[in-house]
């Protein structure tokens, strides 16, 4: 699960809830016992006709030569751009050389603000 906060001049942030095979991985938060993976940042753009890219650098501390972890997405908005449906078009992880094969999808909801 992820929190994403776009800007609207092109730039984002992002918090993911780290999770391992499945189960939460330990340590974070010592009263939930959750582990959030903040640093993540990027850049998107938006096209006139609602649909869209983005990048997330997700900023893991790695060797010299390596990737910090990068995820390309594919995106189109709706609901007057209140929600956001994702792909991820590549994906390279924290540490690899090259980008892995996925198949994932995602769908995020604008949460507060004023036209709700």
């Amino acid at each position: 699960m992820s929190k994403t906060n776009f800007d609207g001049a092109g730039k984002l942030t992002q918090i993911d809830f780290v999770v391992t095979d499945g189960k939460p991985s330990p340590g974070g938060d010592s009263m939930t016992g959750f582990h959030f993976q903040a640093g993540e940042t990027g850049t998107y753009k938006v096209n006139s006709n609602c649909t869209g890219s983005a990048e997330i650098d997700l900023n893991v501390p790695v060797p010299a030569g390596l990737s910090r972890g990068a995820i390309k997405l594919q995106f189109v908005l709706s609901n007057q751009g209140r929600a956001i449906h994702t792909v991820v078009a590549e994906f390279t992880p924290p540490g690899a050389t090259a980008p892995v094969h996925t198949t994932t999808r995602g769908d995020g909801f604008r949460v507060g603000g004023n036209d709700q």
